[in-house]
Order: structure tokens, then C-alpha cells, then sequence
């Protein structure tokens, strides 16, 4: 065999393993894990107990909701020392909020998330936590995208993503002051829904693409919403 058939011989087999290896690898998935919840009213500190975290590329999302207070929370923790950090919210200005917070590469462990408030919203907090794997810690989020409104004229709360891709996730959180039923819409799994006869909070995803709307159906018993969204990578 001359030295160039050689040379592309050599190359072709390279070629060929490299197929081969890549065929076997398995590229991770953005997976949630279970979502925990809780509601109370008057108190300016609330504790969402047993989340569980573990597994790789390991993400930690809490989306918080109030009524009738004009501040975000002061500090999400979990574990005891793991600071969340705010990533955005929308505030409505007669005291309804929503925010996001984060914590990439949390401890695997179980453990709560304590929310504090500078003073109690005196309607009620409403948070859900979800822990993921499979999400990027350099990037781990973008698309924000809020909206606040009032049942006369805006009964349906809804939100356009358009950051995504195939492969991501989208999630939504949505405050709501008043007592009714609302259900989530289209593709979208509903993760948590808390709260008491004045205000209530709740979360879905939805898969990722290009273009994600995710809504909720009409708030016919409500008063006022705050809503958020983005797009987990």
C-alpha cells in the first residue's frame, strides 16, 4: 500500500470512530424534577420544604408571587447557605408581583428554600420551586417577558417566548388576586397552583421553539394578575 493510500486509509478509520463514538453518546435532556409548593397570609418569611435536588448540570428555579406589598422578596435561600439570585419580575401597582429566582449547580441533597420579605404582603405568598438537571450553567436562562393587567379589559393573561429552541424548556408563573379556578392552556403541564381565598399563584412549561406562547384561561373571578415567563436552556 503506497504511503498516501496509507495516509487516507488512517484518516477514513478516524473519520469512522469518531461517528461511532458520537452515535453512543447521550446528549442531556433539560429534565425537571418535583415541583414543591406553598401559600400563607400575613407573614413576612415562607418555607417550602423536601426539594430534592440531583443528577448533572443540576439547576434550581423558584418562582414567587404576592399580594398587596410593593417590594420583591428580600432573599431566597436554599439548604440554609445557598443564596438564590433575583433574575427578573414584574410588579403591578397596586402591590401584585411575580418574580424569578435561581441557583445554578444547587448541593444534591434535600433540603427547604426559605422566601423573605422585608414585611408581610398582607393578602398572601405563593411560591413553587422546581429543581432540573440537563440545563446550561453558563447560560441557564434568557426571553424574560411580563405582563401585569386587571380582569376588565385583559381576562386572559398571556405571554409570547421567542428565545427558545428545540430541546428547551419554557416556564411561566402567574400571580392572581381573588378567588376562582384557572386552568393552563395549549401544550402547557401546570406545576404548581397555591393559595387562599385573596391570592393565589401558579406555574407551568411548556416545551421549547423558536416562538412559545403560553396563557391561562380567562380570570373571570380575579381582580388583578401579574404574570412572568422565560426559556430554560
Amino acid at each position: 500500500i503506497g504511503m498516501w493510500n496509507r495516509y487516507k486509509l488512517l484518516q477514513s478509520l478516524a473519520i469512522l470512530w469518531c461517528i461511532c463514538c458520537l452515535s453512543n453518546v447521550s446528549w442531556a435532556a433539560i429534565t425537571p424534577g418535583t415541583t414543591v409548593s406553598n401559600t400563607n397570609v400575613s407573614q413576612a418569611t415562607i418555607t417550602i420544604t423536601g426539594l430534592v435536588t440531583s443528577g448533572s448540570d443540576r439547576y434550581l428555579l423558584c418562582a414567587v408571587t404576592w399580594g398587596n406589598t410593593q417590594t420583591s422578596p428580600t432573599s431566597v435561600v436554599f439548604n440554609t447557605s445557598e443564596n438564590l439570585t433575583k433574575i427578573n419580575g414584574v410588579l403591578k401597582g397596586t402591590g401584585e408581583g411575580a418574580d424569578f429566582w435561581e441557583l445554578k449547580a444547587p448541593t444534591p441533597t434535600t433540603a427547604d428554600v426559605v422566601i423573605t420579605f422585608s414585611a408581610a404582603p398582607s393578602i398572601g405568598i405563593s411560591a413553587g420551586c422546581t429543581p432540573y438537571t440537563g440545563v446550561d450553567q453558563t447560560t441557564p436562562t434568557d426571553g424574560f417577558q411580563s405582563v401585569t393587567g386587571s380582569v376588565n379589559p385583559d381576562p386572559q393573561p398571556t405571554l409570547t417566548v421567542t428565545t427558545g429552541a428545540t430541546g428547551d424548556l419554557v416556564v411561566d408563573a402567574l400571580e392572581t388576586n381573588g378567588d376562582g379556578t384557572i386552568t393552563a392552556h395549549g401544550d402547557q403541564t401546570q406545576t404548581f397552583a397555591v393559595g387562599n381565598n385573596n391570592q393565589s399563584g401558579h406555574g407551568s412549561t411548556e416545551p421549547g421553539a423558536a416562538s412559545v406562547t403560553v396563557s391561562w384561561s380567562a380570570l373571570a373571578n380575579f381582580t388583578a394578575y401579574s404574570y412572568i415567563a422565560l426559556n430554560i436552556n
